[in-house]
């Protein structure tokens, strides 16, 4: 009589597998685990560029675009934006202690920056400094220049510019 060898498992083989497999189970939860402090950690440098790119996105996407320096402060920046003819104020400013916003003169507002402890505006000529002091790291400072986006006064200033 002929006995048939059956293949299968062999113990040793089988605890090697549960060995590798529970070693992919610990190393996907560790992996979770850095995932999840990552969200938690603030990106607050992110933010800051963040903001710094809308606002200089909203000042670059005008043709036209001035600061008002009779109305505007060390707390608050009024722009006034031409866009279609039609020329339209905007305020930036340091909102509720905590924010930096610009708000339009119809209603609405964008959060720029959140978590800001101190703000404030210089203002020279149409030049802006925007200097900010952060909750938790430190201080900052933005710089724009709209004197490129501004109109002569007159025509002839106009044509002297062409010259």
């Amino acid at each position: 009589m002929k006995i048939k060898k059956i293949k299968g498992f062999l113990l040793v083989e089988a605890i090697i597998s549960l060995v590798i497999t529970l070693f992919c189970l610990i190393m996907l939860t560790n992996l979770l685990s850095l995932f999840k402090q990552y969200r938690q950690v603030e990106h607050y440098g992110n933010e800051l560029v963040l903001s710094y790119v809308q606002l200089n996105n909203f000042i670059e996407s005008s043709n036209y675009i001035e600061i008002d320096q009779k109305e505007s402060n060390s707390r608050k920046v009024i722009f006034k934006r031409e866009e279609d003819g039609k020329t339209t104020n905007y305020v930036l400013e340091y909102y509720n202690s905590s924010m930096l916003r610009l708000t339009a003169s119809q209603g609405g507002h964008i959060p720029l920056l959140m978590n800001v402890k101190q703000s404030s505006f210089d203002i020279d000529n149409q030049k802006l400094k925007v200097r900010i002091v952060e909750q938790k790291n430190g201080e900052s400072e933005w710089f724009f220049d709209l004197t490129s986006k501004n109109k002569p006064i007159n025509d002839e200033l106009e044509k002297n510019d062409k010259k």
